[in-house]
């Protein structure tokens, strides 16, 4: 934990200590697809393996085929490339000098691994007294599904003369897995 305390019996809710939280996703970065190219145009292409994520199929590549795939990632966040024909896969050709095909495909895999997902960052707005570097949780039930954040915070301005100008600046954000049931 650090500096700060992880504060199990404070959660933050919209509309009550949160004013507003703001969800930004950032997709510049992001890649479903990778074609890695090594030394004198040594490609991928003799190997065939598959990649698990917590027991579900993430990355694939097929003997015959010169990139690594992450078509769970492509489904949700498809290219936007107008060809009905296209395999909307957001590709990135990438070099890396190595005669060593498994280096290669480990390199690759690693580096796709690193710009599958979008950038998403939160702005939170809302004041409760708390010690710099604590943790703790907030909840928006506006967002569909339910937003459950873990949060550590980073500053706090306090103005004893105008306290509605007081505020909590979170960093570290974590999206939490919600593990509530519909019901």
């Amino acid at each position: 934990q650090g500096v700060g305390t992880n504060r199990k019996d404070v959660t933050l809710y919209y509309g009550k200590e949160i004013k507003e939280i703001r969800r930004t996703i950032d997709k510049t970065g992001l890649y479903t697809a990778i074609r890695p190219i090594g030394t004198d145009g040594l490609t991928i292409s003799s190997i065939s393996k598959t990649e698990s994520v917590d027991g579900v199929p993430m990355f694939s590549t097929t003997t015959g085929d010169t990139h690594i795939l992450c078509p769970s990632m492509r489904d949700e966040y498809p290219s936007q490339v107008v060809d009905p024909t296209g395999d909307r896969y957001i590709n990135l050709d990438w070099s890396y000098e190595t005669k060593n095909i498994n280096t290669l495909y480990g390199q690759a895999l690693a580096k796709l691994k690193s710009v599958y997902m979008p950038a998403i960052t939160y702005e939170v707005d809302g004041f409760i007294k708390l010690e710099i570097g604590d943790t703790i949780k907030m909840h928006d039930a506006g967002f569909a599904p339910l937003l459950l954040l873990e949060a550590r915070v980073s500053e706090q301005e306090i103005s004893f003369s105008k306290p509605d100008r007081n505020k909590t600046t979170f960093a570290n954000f974590r999206a939490l897995e919600n593990k509530l049931s519909t019901d």
